[in-house]
């Protein structure tokens, strides 16, 4: 029952998790047409995130090694914009919260009430299971098999 509930979490983490990278993409790659390094900024980068790997130098980055027509240099990977710096932090921050508290927190709370909801059916098929025992023992015979008139 515990794999339906982080179904239903990962479903929430991966829209959450490509809504943010979506965002930071249009912010601060508008112009970048590679479709590998849109993916990878979509994707890994915001998974990577979510456990402590922060950018922060392509965030606050000056323009260096970097190109403003990324299609004409293959090598070398498209500037940032340098005007959404801001919102991207914000964003950034907005994102770890929300996934490091909110999203886990709603995961143990899941599993807290799936393991509520088993041990309280647990408990009334144990006492069902020992009904059954206690009836099929009172039914048999109290002499052993050779000694029984059938």
């Amino acid at each position: 029952r515990m794999i339906k509930d982080v179904f239903f979490f990962l479903f929430f983490l991966s829209v959450w998790l490509v809504a943010y990278g979506v965002t930071t993409q249009a912010l601060l790659h508008p112009h970048d047409g590679r479709l590998e390094w849109v993916f990878r900024r979509v994707l890994y980068r915001p998974y990577l995130q979510i456990f402590g790997q922060i950018p922060l130098d392509e965030i606050d980055e000056a323009r260096v090694n970097c190109s403003l027509h990324p299609l004409l240099e293959e090598g070398s990977p498209s500037c940032p914009n340098l005007y959404a710096n801001w919102l991207v932090i914000l964003l950034l921050v907005t994102f770890l919260l929300v996934t490091n508290v909110l999203l886990m927190n709603l995961l143990i709370a899941m599993f807290s009430y799936t393991f509520q909801v088993v041990q309280g059916n647990a408990d009334t098929f144990w006492k069902f299971q020992r009904y059954h025992l206690i009836v099929e023992y009172h039914q048999r015979p109290a002499l052993a098999p050779p000694f029984i008139v059938l």
